[in-house]
């Protein structure tokens, strides 16, 4: 199903939580926890360019539901371009920028090699474009990515789960579901970024500051 995006955000600081508004005909006004996931660039089989991912996601409070907003496919943190002017290499610094004016998305968990992120997360922090700076966070999902697995299934049998159909992310994600042997290895960057966040959600939850304290 397609996702309704929301047309206004309300920051509750207090909460570290955004009250999405949507259009009169989509859902009513939800308190979400805003969390993204990336995978840094890398080589792909098949591919001429190097390959990242990033996606940023939305925890409805009340319902637990997570669903995908945006989701982009990159080369390199600013765009590169042709000699006609045009973008040849498709960078991620205007993504971060989108998802913190309409989200104010800030936090991407990622679990690839310290170096690889080291690398791409200097550059990050070296961008004028960039503005605010996001956070990243590493996570561990075991000692193999089939814990990694459960996640997904859980959320998805569950009906926790909301991405977009006509999605890049959906394309590779129903590949998974229909190969048992593809669900050994999550090797597109696009299912990485996607339970990199799925995996920052369920190892560090979003706690009520009322309930527990601020944190």
């Amino acid at each position: 199903m397609p996702i309704v995006k929301p047309i206004r955000v309300a920051f509750r600081p207090e909460r570290k939580t955004a009250v999405l508004q949507f259009p009169s005909d989509g859902p009513e006004p939800m308190e979400c926890d805003i969390r993204g996931g990336i995978a840094m660039p890398m080589h792909m089989e098949g591919q001429q360019q190097l390959v990242g991912f990033a996606v940023l996601a939305g925890l409805e409070l009340r319902t637990k539901k997570i669903t995908i907003y945006e989701q982009r496919q990159f080369s390199t943190i600013e765009h590169v371009l042709a000699p006609n002017g045009t973008i040849e290499y498709e960078g991620i610094s205007s993504f971060f920028n989108q998802c913190w004016t309409n989200y104010f998305g800030i936090k991407f968990y990622t679990f690839q090699k310290p170096q690889l992120t080291k690398k791409y997360r200097t550059q990050v922090y070296r961008s004028e474009m960039i503005k605010p700076k996001p956070q990243f966070l590493k996570v561990h999902w075991g000692d193999s990515p089939i814990d990694a697995h459960q996640t997904l299934q859980e959320l998805s049998l569950n009906r926790k789960l909301l991405v977009d159909k006509d999605s890049p992310l959906s394309t590779v994600f129903a590949k998974y579901e229909s190969s048992p042997a593809a669900m050994k290895k999550f090797t597109e960057p696009e299912m990485q970024a996607f339970l990199a966040c799925l995996v920052g959600y369920q190892t560090s939850p979003w706690r009520d500051p009322e309930r527990y304290g601020p944190g």
